[in-house]
């Protein structure tokens, strides 16, 4: 409801870790029920601490969260890109893996 907060912990944390910038801070749930918070860091299995009309928080830790993020590519072919040859790029960053898709706007 409007007026509750939340907050996201690490994967191995309850909440009595308090909360932690990198993964959004404490957040307030707003009207319709909607909250927004803006993560800086990446990783999975952070779980969910919320508390209601000011009561103590709760982990719900059934409620997870996974960041992912690129933090590079690297070029491992051709300096560019030729028509119907392939071109092959490598991503690095946190969460990414096979199957993942990628694309180019031209």
């Amino acid at each position: 409801a409007a007026g509750d907060t939340a907050y996201w912990v690490g994967a191995n944390a309850d909440c009595s870790a308090g909360s932690s910038p990198s993964l959004g801070g404490v957040w307030t749930v707003g009207a319709g029920s909607v909250g927004s918070f803006t993560p800086t860091a990446t990783g999975a299995g952070s779980r969910l601490c919320y508390s209601f009309s000011g009561l103590p928080y709760v982990l719900h830790s059934a409620l997870t969260l996974e960041v992912r993020g690129l933090t590079g590519v690297t070029r491992l072919t051709a300096e560019a890109a030729v028509t119907l040859e392939p071109w092959v790029l490598q991503f690095q960053g946190s969460g990414n893996s096979d199957g993942d898709k990628a694309y180019y706007i031209l």
